[in-house]
């Protein structure tokens, strides 16, 4: 999806409006068909974990390391327990 969006914004509409969004769509896509046709398209995947912080006495830290920008990370917090952010922690 990231490289269809890329490709997509790379056909901005030159100015506001249903047509000329409609426009500046129908070039994008007519890109996307012609590179998925000339075998372009990645067929990469992402991975990606969600981590819960845990306490108790088995509870054993990960390393920061491990984590990538699109992990998702929970925790305690001042306000109970919630996403503490999406990036890695120390």
């Amino acid at each position: 999806m990231d490289w269809r969006a890329e490709m997509m914004h790379r056909h901005p509409a030159p100015e506001a409006g249903f047509e000329a969004a409609t426009e500046a769509a129908l070039k994008a896509l007519k890109e996307i068909e012609a590179a998925v046709a000339r075998g372009e398209e990645p067929e990469d995947a992402y991975h990606w974990v969600t981590r819960y912080d845990v306490n108790g006495e088995e509870a054993v830290p990960l390393p920061a390391d491990w984590f990538g920008p699109r992990d998702e990370h929970y925790g305690y917090t001042e306000g109970g327990y919630g996403r503490l952010s999406s990036k890695p922690s120390d």
